[in-house]
């Protein structure tokens, strides 16, 4: 799914874009090989404005570490949560707060069987000529079995919010899922952010987190991934299709 510097549909969020650099290529996941290792994944990242436009821009890689699964045919891929935290800075996430974005794929399939995280943001809330910094819970859930809608973004409290709908009603934008692709490392799982704040507020809102590509380490960096860096905004060639 496409954000600026991350997409602004967490409950009333927004994010600035970041400036582009190149990226190096790496050989895409494979889900094949079960061995506990550190792997690698790079989010998209483009316009909020087009929350459905597919594979343009991605972060530079992030940490994350591949593992058995908890069933046969299973593995699962573990980006810890301060990496995640680290990457939506923006949002200014409690520091500490964040899960570890785990994902769970069928090996040979290369569907998302289940995907998330959860944490706690500050977001600034504009009331008409007051503003104040709300704490808010974040759930996201993805995955690729079925597929989701939005609606037009539009804006609340001063940021943007990208409903999710039925795919097949009126006025609601059809995404279609893809397994994770052996030959590229390229997947897009689709679904939603519950988001809630003291005071009764709540929201459902598209996700666009689940759009990624997952790659190896060469051989080099394979043995300590254990420090992060910053993380600049890196394109990629086109992977994929447009599907609504």
């Amino acid at each position: 799914m496409r954000m600026q510097g991350w997409k602004r549909v967490l409950l009333w969020c927004g994010m600035a874009g970041a400036s582009a650099a190149s990226g190096v290529a790496a050989d895409p996941l494979d889900l094949h090989d079960a061995r506990p290792r550190p792997v690698a994944v790079s989010f998209e990242i483009s316009p909020t404005e087009r929350p459905g436009a597919l594979d343009v821009v991605y972060s530079a890689p992030l940490p994350a570490r591949l593992e058995p699964g908890a069933a046969p045919g299973q593995v699962r891929v573990r980006v810890p949560g301060s990496a995640m935290e680290r990457l939506l800075a923006e949002f200014d996430p409690l520091p500490g707060s964040f899960d570890d974005y785990l994902w769970t794929f069928d090996a040979t399939t290369g569907d998302v069987l289940s995907a998330g995280f959860q944490g706690w943001l500050r977001q600034a809330v504009a009331f008409g000529l007051f503003s104040t910094r709300v704490e808010t819970r974040i759930e996201v859930q993805v995955g690729t079995h079925d597929a989701i809608g939005f609606r037009t973004p539009y804006t609340r409290l001063g940021q943007t919010v990208v409903g999710v709908c039925e795919p097949g009603a009126a006025d609601c934008t059809r995404v279609s899922p893809r397994s994770l692709d052996p030959r590229t490392g390229y997947v897009n799982a689709v679904g939603t952010i519950h988001a809630s704040a003291l005071g009764g507020l709540a929201a459902v809102t598209f996700a666009p987190l689940g759009e990624a590509i997952f790659s190896e380490l060469p051989a080099a960096d394979a043995g300590d991934r254990s420090r992060e860096r910053a993380l600049p905004v890196v394109s990629a060639p086109a992977h994929a299709s447009q599907t609504y």
